[in-house]
């Protein structure tokens, strides 16, 4: 498997540079065009980018929060591999509204363009540790019977390396709980 997450391209955040793949086991799961904190100069430029990417990942795509949208789908469940972005879980439900409801507009200024990125820099210097009070939520979406899956891959929370965390409750099922970083990751798991 394939994933592309978190490139922020047109955003605030560290150019990420990997050329753009489509396929049957290559996934989009959000924060890869950053149209909230994209300077409204290159605004038109990102929103194509990201209707690009869109129409070829198809059903392989889901957007995350920096791209303000729902999209047609919160979820991808490839075999018994399920990918999310990942706010839906850490966020409170007020705050996905907020950003993914219309509430935030596309776009900012290149002066705070500029204040974000030295803000993502310096926040990039250390790691914040994954907060495992969310994954409850996590653990029971993924053995809900609509989905039936052994693991979940998720962005949003920008690791500086890929977090992988066994999970279970009870006498449940284990699951494998993927946190990925900024960027394209290939991740080989077992998918049935």
């Amino acid at each position: 498997m394939i994933i592309y997450s978190d490139m922020h391209w047109f955003g605030a955040h560290s150019s990420i540079n990997e050329p753009l793949i489509f396929g049957e086991d290559i996934f989009y799961i959000g924060d890869n065009v950053d149209l909230k904190n994209c300077p409204t100069q290159h605004l038109n430029e990102a929103k194509k980018l990201m209707h690009y990417i869109q129409k070829n990942a198809g059903t392989n795509y889901v957007p995350g929060n920096h791209e303000l949208s729902y999209g047609d789908q919160t979820f991808i469940k490839y075999h018994r591999v399920l990918l999310t972005h990942g706010d839906i879980f850490f966020w409170p439900h007020k705050k996905i509204v907020r950003w993914r409801g219309g509430e935030l507009s596309a776009g900012i200024s290149p002066l705070m363009w500029y204040v974000f990125r030295l803000k993502n820099y310096v926040k990039d210097l250390w790691s914040i540790p994954i907060n495992t009070k969310h994954f409850k939520k996590i653990y029971q979406t993924a053995i809900a019977p609509a989905y039936q899956c052994h693991t979940v891959i998720i962005g949003h929370e920008h690791p500086h390396r890929i977090v992988k965390i066994p999970y279970s409750i009870n006498d449940g099922p284990e699951i494998n709980i993927y946190v990925l970083p900024r960027g394209k990751h290939v991740l080989n798991i077992k998918v049935s």
